[in-house]
């Protein structure tokens, strides 16, 4: 039944978006997707504060009546992105930031693609679903996706190769912004900046 949804979807030019993280963090039990551990990520608190006690509320809501489905529905929805990526449907890295509780935007994008390599989706296909695909779909895949001259001025530079360990994403050593080169250490000290304003009630800090 999957490998023929997966056919027809092939056929009819159809794209998928991802958010497997959606579920994981649901159903809150596998390690590193924990509600509570993502509460107490540092990121959290580049949230307004209004969204964090909004998204606190929601740490310890688990109906037991469809607690045992949504287990299940993690384990199908991996086994259903690699038969749709192995059919040749096109996979967009998608994470729905902001459109559930406790999906932290950037944090989640690098927990849905680990989530997309256990699926079993290569690092270099994941990668490829993160950056040219969506640029694909959009119909601007002349302005960004790939690093090329004439495009878009907006990449990482790393200190590994994340070809080898998707890891590396994580080991920033700058970034490139609108053809402005960020250092880590400016964006560490700015990225402190706006938790600062954020925790004084000034609300979001605009960096750029």
């Amino acid at each position: 039944m999957i490998n023929r949804v997966a056919n027809k979807c092939k056929e009819a030019g159809i794209w998928i978006q991802s958010t497997l993280i959606v579920q994981e963090v649901f159903y809150g039990e596998k390690e590193g997707y924990q509600r509570k551990q993502i509460s107490q990520n540092p990121f959290f608190r580049s949230l307004q504060p209004s969204m964090q006690e909004s998204w606190l509320r929601f740490l310890d809501y688990k109906p037991a009546k469809i607690n045992a489905l949504w287990k299940r529905h993690t384990e199908f929805n991996r086994h259903l992105i690699f038969t749709l990526h192995k059919h040749g449907v096109p996979i967009m890295v998608g994470t729905d930031a902001m459109g559930a509780p406790l999906l932290i935007p950037g944090v989640s994008l690098h927990q849905e693609m680990q989530l997309l390599q256990e699926s079993g989706l290569t690092p270099i296909e994941i990668l490829w679903a993160a950056t040219v695909n969506p640029a694909k779909f959009l119909g601007l895949e002349h302005e960004f996706g790939t690093i090329e001259t004439g495009k878009r001025a907006d990449l990482l530079l790393l200190n590994g190769n994340p070809l080898e360990d998707l890891d590396h994403l994580m080991n920033l050593k700058g970034m490139m912004v609108r053809g402005t080169w960020l250092p880590k250490e400016e964006l560490d000290k700015m990225l402190e900046a706006a938790f600062i304003r954020q925790d004084s009630g000034q609300g979001p800090l605009s960096i750029f």
